[in-house]
């Protein structure tokens, strides 16, 4: 199980960033410093995050005074494997055997662990960012009595 600071954050930053981008009809720009300040995380550490967003093309970036961050595409097109393969969390889950360990068991180590990252990876990929937060509360119709 992958638990690293990056992917909290990612999937935070991202959460916000689509609930604030999806109340109106022009995509919302959220600034590094104000995300970092609104979840309670270091500002650097949080631009270094969204960042990393960008590259992997789940944000756009505008730089600048008034730039900031936004989806690059839509929550329902971003997937919980987008996000981790983002930020580094998602590798061929490389485990570190003893040089003298025997061949046959790094042979079932390998496959056991390319088996339980497929099933895995299956899993996140059919997770959206859309499933990962709320939608605006419904408001029941009143009753009449």
């Amino acid at each position: 199980m992958v638990r690293n600071k990056a992917v909290s954050y990612a999937v935070m930053a991202m959460v916000d960033i689509a609930e604030r981008g999806t109340t109106g009809e022009k995509p919302v720009e959220v600034q590094a410093a104000d995300l970092a300040h609104r979840l309670g995380f270091p500002t650097a550490y949080t631009a270094k995050v969204l960042s990393s967003l960008a590259r992997a093309s789940l944000l756009r970036s505008d730089r600048g005074p008034r730039g900031g961050f936004q989806l690059a595409r839509s929550p329902q097109e971003i997937t919980l494997f987008d996000i981790l393969q983002a930020v580094g969390a998602w590798n061929a889950g490389d485990v570190a055997l003893s040089p003298s360990a025997p061949p046959k068991l790094r042979r079932s180590l390998n496959e056991a662990l390319t088996k339980a990252m497929s099933h895995a990876r299956e899993v996140l990929e059919e997770v959206r960012l859309a499933d990962l937060f709320e939608a605006p509360a419904h408001t029941p119709e009143p009753v009449g009595v």
